[in-house]
């Protein structure tokens, strides 16, 4: 408030004396005219981003007769607004067996200034799995450079950052989580390999024999298993249970 913008000047051939100066519309408020000198002055701060023109109607007067002109002010653009992401966090779900140069996630933040100032670079300012996944500076597209593999590291987390180009340069930065999907790419291991165990041939029907016991890497539905028995047993001997492995008499046991 207070800075000049303009000083204006008419001439009267008429008269010699003074004129006086006013502001007929276009305003807003933002703007005072001293009626002696012509001097135009901020009354307000102005914010090019929420309006770029002024077009001042200005009256100069000798007391009898007038006349108009029209003052066009632009405003111009300072680095006054950081870059603003569109989300305030980022996730995004990444298959474990996508393949390196993928694209597998965009971040965007927009800057209302004008030119350099509103030109926005992203960096990823976090320190870890920086061999992972790339990010393009100019578009803030990640993209895979590393094989996955859910059982090793499920979650990735990244902290980034967008900074305009203005001077000095103003930021902001965002969390951004990659979530590796697991697939049923291991296969269930028995531990030990083997199993062996002496039964009485007395014993009774349903009669716990062996516990067997197997593991699988994966998740979820990927991981659950089933046990069977699939061969060794022609007369139908023994059952098992599917959900734990424990192996049972299914009949009366003659050596």
């Amino acid at each position: 408030a207070g800075q000049v913008v303009a000083t204006l000047k008419a001439s009267d051939p008429d008269t010699p004396g003074p004129l006086t100066y006013a502001v007929v519309s276009g305003d807003e408020g933002r703007f005072e005219l001293d009626s002696a000198t012509g001097v135009l002055r901020l009354r307000d701060s102005l914010d090019r981003e929420t309006r770029d023109t002024y077009r001042l109607q200005i009256k100069a007067s000798d007391g009898v007769q007038s006349a108009e002109t029209i003052i066009t002010i632009r405003v111009t653009d300072t680095n006054d607004n950081p870059p603003v992401f569109t989300e305030a966090s980022y996730s995004f779900d990444v298959s474990e067996n996508s393949s390196r140069g993928s694209r597998v996630g965009q971040v965007v933040a927009h800057d209302e200034d004008q030119g350099v100032n509103g030109l926005v670079t992203y960096t990823v300012i976090s320190d870890w799995a920086n061999d992972v996944f790339s990010l393009h500076p100019q578009t803030g597209v990640f993209t895979l450079t590393a094989r996955l593999d859910y059982e090793e590291v499920q979650h990735y987390i990244f902290v980034v950052q967008a900074q305009d180009t203005g001077r000095p340069s103003l930021s902001s930065t965002l969390t951004v989580f990659f979530n590796v999907l697991d697939l049923n790419d291991n296969a269930p291991l028995f531990d030990p390999m083997s199993y062996s165990n002496e039964v009485f041939e007395n014993v009774a029907v349903g009669t716990s024999v062996v516990s067997v016991t197997a593991t699988d890497l994966d998740s979820g539905e990927n991981g659950r298993l089933e046990y069977t028995i699939v061969s060794g047993d022609d007369e139908k001997v023994f059952d098992i249970e599917a959900d734990n492995g424990t192996i049972l008499t299914r009949r009366t046991l003659d050596r």
